[in-house]
């Protein structure tokens, strides 16, 4: 990954953009021909998965404690969002199923806030740029920003306009939804058992472990996608510490997807006394 500098201000690095269209590493095909998994197959934990780094776009927080992440892949030209929240006290600021990454963007920040250039670089399914990219300037650095208004699009993020739960449905029709229970089994899921290729795999997890619990007691949530090799790459590793909810969208080319799931806990239904569980919840496509 490459460092740059955050700023919030317009920004031509040629040292960034040289960094941003770097080639992959030495290897880095070899390597994706030793990994190779098909449907059914548990995702590689042991080490040996070929990965494909984010770069960081823009890190914001809103007033409301949410925190949100965009982000992209050179290796792949896939785009991510991330919102990561505590508990029931707040809730995710973006709406899902996206238009675009793009799209996403320009609702949830104000006007005077620079776009990241790359955003402007994801496909879309209309070429005529949306009006809200008028009048607002464009850098090629990461923005960063804090103590953001919670936008008016925030109204329409879940399916009751509410916080999460470990009971209630967050995406409008999953593909998958399993409800916090002691002892639930890891599990994958795979874009080819829903339809084949997907432009998105959108998923949302709530550790339902009680606040203060210790940190290793974390819901793990992983994304990968299948490359031409037939092997799955991982995009995404994620710990969702014990009452942290996070919504991960990671994609934006038509490809073969798969979103993983397990716990600190290994599945002990004992743990806490029945305390420790997860909701797991996501949908691949737009």
């Amino acid at each position: 990954m490459t460092a740059r500098k955050p700023t919030v201000i317009l920004s031509l690095s040629v040292l960034t953009l040289a960094a941003l269209a770097a080639p992959a590493p030495p290897g880095f095909a070899q390597a994706m021909a030793r990994t190779s998994a098909t449907a059914g197959d548990p995702p590689p934990d042991d080490g040996t998965a070929v990965e494909d780094p984010e770069d960081t776009l823009a890190d914001l927080t809103f007033v409301n404690g949410v925190r949100v992440v965009f982000s992209h892949s050179p290796s792949s030209q896939d785009y991510g969002l991330l919102q990561k929240g505590h508990g029931e006290r707040n809730a995710p600021v973006v709406p899902v199923p996206l238009d675009s990454m793009l799209d996403a963007y320009l609702a949830a920040t104000p006007r005077n806030l620079p776009i990241p250039r790359l955003l402007l670089d994801e496909p879309r399914d209309d070429s005529v740029p949306p009006p809200d990219l008028q009048g607002r300037t464009v850098t090629a650095s990461p923005v960063v920003a804090r103590e953001l208004a919670v936008p008016a699009s925030a109204s329409r993020v879940s399916t009751a306009a509410q916080t999460p739960t470990c009971y209630s449905g967050y995406f409008w029709h999953p593909d998958w939804s399993d409800s916090a229970i002691p002892g639930r089994a890891p599990k994958s899921y795979y874009s080819a058992d829903f339809g084949g290729k997907a432009r998105y795999t959108n998923s949302f997890v709530y550790n339902c472990t009680p606040a203060g619990s210790p940190s290793y007691l974390y819901a793990r949530h992983r994304i990968y996608y299948r490359n031409a090799f037939g092997n799955y790459v991982k995009q995404f590793d994620s710990q969702v510490p014990p009452d942290d909810w996070e919504v991960k969208t990671k994609g934006s080319v038509m490809r073969y997807r798969m979103a993983a799931y397990s716990d600190g806990w290994n599945s002990d239904p004992n743990c806490g006394g029945g305390t420790c569980k997860y909701h797991r919840e996501g949908f691949f496509g737009s």
